[in-house]
């Protein structure tokens, strides 16, 4: 199958990426900078480097017009992991070697022996890192201060290695969001030993725009129900979790209740508000959650009830930028900014939408129940909206967001292994252009302003619902 990166939808995605990181105007000039070739050479009796290199045309396939193991005579970029020696003289050549302590991605690296036998996870990171050093080489104006060697110590992550190879018993849990970071996260437990019951919870379906980021899924799945999809494509990879899809809204699902219903939550949603909505509506009692800031950053956050330190309404507390974008959307839409609010675009709001753009959406059924997040993005990458505000709308690149499952699963890891008692801190900011910093792990205060921190009442009843041993 040819890269993604070429399809039509996917390309503009990126381009509108690109765009936004370099403050330029025109998407067709990003794009032009997008097409590009890599060449990926390893020795092929080299089985880390073989899935390492597999693991890194995923993701670039889904940025990049070319990315191939051969076929390419004039690459833009030679990406040579391992023992292998590069196969194009004049090309721009980086390397990138795992040792079981570390992985280096550099021009100039002393160690170019074979691969050491990591856990997939961990070698699935090292390729979100290959990926940010290569759209940095073939890229040169984004300005990210990439160091060269790049090195990751695996140490920095915080937890026992050995421990990836435990049990890791989810029991019951719910993912909300089978999108992006929902895909991400599946994609990075292959090779853990997970166990229990996870509810992937998702009421959209597959666009084409999707595909410039979510793994899973391709030309083939346009049209399919997120969490049907993502749940029959992952499955046979977990013979001891059981996936479950559900298609609706975590908040619509018939076992909601006053009671303490949902013990752990994992939050792989786009918005802001709806993260809110999340942890006010269906007060959980643990939450996993990750997010990402346009492709500068990836955010990991969890908190376990009763705690009197921030909860997912606190780390994503309303700010006037998000007030101005729910205005912004209101506006290009043609609906009043209180619709927005909702979160979900209802029959009225629908026909209302499709008054302003009777060309370009078929009819109400195709949008009612659509985030209204979702129809603005898929409008931005068509060009049918203004780009004012741009760098709020877009999307980050694969790799970014696979970086984002694979800190949330490494998270799951450290919660449900050795560390699960490590409450020192609840919130980590990293890069996926640097290191991953120890000392970036925070732990952050609860905000008065916070609907449920700072209501006494809402405090006793999460303090009532989960004030049990866990």
């Amino acid at each position: 199958m040819p890269n993604i990166a070429i399809i039509p939808a996917v390309r503009h995605a990126n381009a509108r990426v690109l765009a936004s990181a370099l403050g330029i105007l025109e998407t067709e000039q990003a794009a032009e900078l997008l097409d590009v070739s890599v060449l990926v050479t390893i020795s092929p009796d080299d089985p880390m480097a073989v899935q390492l290199a597999e693991d890194v045309i995923v993701l670039l396939s889904r940025t990049i017009d070319k990315v191939a193991l051969s076929g390419i005579a004039s690459p833009t970029l030679e990406i040579v992991i391992g023992d292998a020696e590069p196969h194009v003289a004049k090309a721009d050549v980086f390397r990138v070697a795992v040792s079981t302590t570390h992985a280096t991605v550099g021009s100039a690296l002393a160690n170019r022996d074979r691969l050491a036998k990591v856990a997939p996870i961990l070698r699935r990171m090292v390729a979100c890192y290959a990926c940010a050093a290569a759209m940095k080489r073939v890229v040169p104006q984004l300005e990210f201060p990439l160091v060269g060697p790049l090195t990751l110590p695996f140490d920095s992550l915080g937890i026992d290695l050995t421990a990836l190879n435990d049990e890791i018993p989810l029991g019951k849990a719910y993912l909300a969001g089978a999108g992006a970071i929902g895909n991400a996260l599946l994609w990075a437990m292959q090779g853990l030993n997970v166990s229990g019951e996870l509810h992937v919870v998702d009421f959209d379906h597959v666009e084409d725009g999707n595909l410039q980021r979510q793994v899973w899924f391709d030309e083939k799945d346009l049209g399919k129900m997120k969490c049907d999809c993502l749940v029959d494509k992952a499955q046979p990879h977990f013979p001891n979790l059981k996936l479950i899809p559900r298609n609706s809204e975590l908040q619509c699902l018939p076992e909601k209740s006053r009671g303490a219903w949902l013990s752990k939550l994992i939050v792989a949603v786009d918005s802001r508000r709806v993260r809110r909505r999340l942890q006010e509506d269906v007060l959980p009692g643990e939450v996993f959650d990750a997010s990402t800031t346009d492709i500068t950053e990836v955010v990991v956050h969890y908190h376990r009830q009763p705690t009197e330190h921030a909860c997912l309404s606190c780390i994503y507390v309303e700010d006037a930028v998000e007030r101005e974008f729910e205005a912004h959307i209101a506006a290009q839409l043609g609906v009043p900014v209180e619709k927005v609010r909702e979160s979900v675009i209802d029959l009225e709001a629908a026909e209302a939408i499709i008054r302003k753009y009777p060309q370009d959406i078929p009819g109400t059924d195709s949008i009612v129940g659509l985030a209204y997040d979702t129809l603005f993005k898929n409008l931005c990458g068509t060009g049918k909206l203004s780009r004012e505000r741009e760098n709020t709308s877009v999307t980050p690149f694969a790799f970014v967001s696979a970086l984002a499952g694979i800190l949330l699963a490494l998270e799951l890891v450290r919660r449900h292994t050795r560390g699960k008692h490590d409450l020192s801190f609840n919130y980590w900011k990293v890069s996926p252009w640097h290191t991953p910093f120890a000392r970036n792990r925070r732990l952050r205060p609860s905000e008065s302003s916070c609907g449920l921190c700072g209501n006494a009442m809402a405090k006793a009843v999460l303090s009532e619902l989960w004030n049990c041993p866990q």
